[in-house]
């Protein structure tokens, strides 16, 4: 892995001076994918597009704001991730988003709720955290079927897998054929569900 240039902006709000690191060039060596799209790759990390900043509160996407033209680091804050009371704010104070911007804040949420999973711990702090799962996947996959590509027939399956939808999962499913190149995740999805399970999980191969 060879980290790149800093990218330095600063907030549209307040003006206060960030930074995202960058990668010149990495790797998958050493990483795994899971069933719910998620990548896990140590020499190639992904990086914040949406953050919330620390002084005005204000929540931007990073490629809308501007190049600061900083020279020192120093000067900069480390641009973080939302965590998913953030997300979820910034869902309900934006409305009629870009079906790009929404399904990556929406994804970003399951990958949140199913890193509980990946860290055996507990998923959901009550029912009413449950019931705002449910919603977000229900609001993704409606999301989802708005676009007609084999990688999001898998996410949409994969939805109805967690949600525990078995039947309709193995029914969506089946529009992926034996020449795709999504076949091979699709079988995977298609022994859970014949095995009644729901958890996110390693994908093999």
């Amino acid at each position: 892995m060879l980290p790149g240039r800093p990218y330095k902006f600063n907030c549209p709000g307040c003006r206060k001076k960030y930074l995202r690191p960058t990668l010149h060039s990495g790797n998958t060596y050493g990483g795994r994918m899971w069933s719910d799209g998620k990548k896990e790759f140590p020499m190639l990390p992904s990086y914040p597009k949406i953050t919330k900043c620390d002084i005005c509160s204000k929540y931007f996407w990073i490629e809308d704001a501007h190049n600061s033209g900083i020279n020192d680091n120093n000067e900069c804050t480390q641009v973080r991730f939302l965590n998913i009371d953030e997300y979820f704010e910034y869902l309900n104070t934006n409305t009629n988003l870009q079906i790009n911007r929404e399904g990556h804040v929406r994804i970003s949420i399951l990958w949140l709720y199913n890193d509980k999973v990946r860290r055996n711990e507990t998923k959901f702090i009550d029912d009413i955290d449950k019931q705002k799962w449910i919603n977000n996947l229900e609001l993704l996959l409606n999301l989802y079927n708005k676009i007609d590509n084999g990688e999001q027939v898998i996410l949409c399956s994969e939805i109805l897998r967690e949600l525990s939808y078995f039947d309709k999962s193995l029914e969506y499913i089946k529009n992926i054929n034996e020449k795709s190149e999504y076949y091979k995740l699709a079988k995977q999805i298609i022994e859970k569900c014949e095995n009644k399970e729901s958890k996110v999980f390693v994908l093999k191969g």
